[in-house]
């Protein structure tokens, strides 16, 4: 689900940045239970509507047009597009005059990234691009219900005032002059892009863990008070753990983090 909401974001800039089709509002529907986000663009003198959605393991063309049957029936517009997370876009196709496009899932996250940077104004070293792309849909998507309306103009301005996505406390880790707090945050949002979250909800999950679990995690991956990644050696010695059994006993520690981030996941998605 975390790519489809990436994509849908995508969508939402690239729909602000075409010249000429400034639209009034947009109204973003995900649909968990069918890993499914739909969009409604309300234009002056039209609307046009796309669902994103991952590919299907049963996929063929008669999935497809179950799915462009589904969207019909469900929302009446001028237009419709369906994006498909999964394939190659040499497969985009059209389905009853509704344009099927595939998209790579493995670029999702690069093609947003590069739409916030040439869109963000200059922001500090500390607060990545994938930061900021991981408040963006902390406000927009994970937490609404079953909809949202998004006005244009707010939409577009929030990457001029990037910093009301953000909680203050949160603004002084990326934004503070402590060298130790910045190296700990940049770490941390490292850490969060290999697991595909973000740093706030990494360190809501570290208090969940195992305490030694959790030491280990902040030893190994920088992300403790100091910043500073420890060598397995130093770890081992300050855990009192066998060096051997040390791959082991991280990828344990890495996997209940991981169990505890799934499980935040359905709780937001009901």
């Amino acid at each position: 689900m975390h790519d489809v909401l990436l994509q849908s974001i995508i969508c939402l800039f690239d729909s602000v940045s075409q010249q000429g089709l400034a639209w009034s509002t947009a109204v973003v529907e995900p649909r968990p239970e069918t890993k499914t986000v739909n969009i409604l663009w309300s234009y002056p003198h039209r609307r046009n509507a796309a669902r994103i959605m991952a590919l299907p393991r049963s996929y063929d063309r008669a999935e497809l047009q179950r799915q462009v049957d589904g969207f019909r029936h469900a929302i009446a517009v001028d237009e419709y597009a369906l994006i498909v997370l999964g394939g190659s876009a040499d497969q985009a196709q059209e389905i009853d005059s509704v344009q099927v496009t595939f998209v790579d899932d493995q670029a999702v996250r690069n093609h947003a990234l590069q739409r916030i940077e040439r869109r963000a104004p200059a922001v500090p070293p500390a607060l990545t691009a994938d930061v900021l792309l991981d408040a963006m849909i902390r406000k927009f998507l994970v937490y609404t219900n079953l909809s949202m309306e998004i006005g244009v103009t707010s939409f577009d301005h929030v990457l001029l005032n990037w910093r009301g996505l953000f909680e203050p406390h949160e603004q002084q880790r990326f934004g503070g002059n402590d060298p130790m707090e910045q190296r700990r945050w940049r770490n941390l949002s490292a850490f969060a892009q290999e697991l595909g979250t973000s740093p706030t909800r990494i360190e809501d999950a570290l208090e969940s863990v195992q305490v030694k679990q959790a030491r280990l995690i902040r030893l190994r991956f920088g992300i403790g008070r100091l910043g500073e990644k420890e060598s397995i050696a130093s770890i081992t010695e300050i855990l009192g753990i066998d060096g051997p059994r040390f791959p082991q006993i991280e990828q344990n520690a890495v996997n209940a983090l991981r169990a505890i981030l799934e499980h935040q996941t359905r709780t937001v998605f009901g």
